[in-house]
């Protein structure tokens, strides 16, 4: 059978790396978890250490993105104030335009936030598949 049209664990393995994820046909999820992992000589005894981490580039994005939000919003009520100060108007009238212009950002976050958890519960059958088929290999495997 096909990798293209099964489920399956696919991925690089090297005797200094190991990076392993799982395959579903026709479905793509970028938040789902990679392991990301090494080979290590403990005791005479070969083990297989890491973590299971989100894609780099969803790393890096994730946190461009709200690390974007997080300047921008006190920028914005800030700017707000700023603005009703110059014109002579109460300093309520201003906070309520900063928050006015910084709640497209603030829903903005919450979406993002909501897409990321929406991400996770999709993927949350991949760590365990992950986890069986390494166990499955290493046990076929063993002498």
């Amino acid at each position: 059978m096909s990798t293209l049209t099964a489920e399956s664990v696919v991925g690089a393995v090297s005797p200094d790396r190991v990076v392993l994820h799982r395959h579903r046909p026709f479905f793509s999820n970028s938040f789902a978890p990679v392991f990301r992992g090494e080979f290590r000589v403990k005791s005479g005894r070969t083990q297989l250490c890491g973590a299971f981490r989100l894609h780099v580039f969803v790393q890096v994005f994730m946190t461009v993105c709200f690390g974007f939000l997080l300047l921008f919003l006190p920028f914005a009520v800030l700017r707000g104030a700023l603005g009703a100060a110059e014109s002579g108007a109460h300093w309520a009238a201003g906070l309520f335009a900063g928050l006015v212009m910084a709640g497209p950002a603030f829903l903005m976050g919450l979406a993002a936030f909501a897409f990321v958890r929406l991400g996770k519960w999709l993927a949350r059958e991949d760590r365990p598949k992950i986890e069986a088929h390494i166990r499955r290999t290493f046990e076929s495997s063993a002498v």
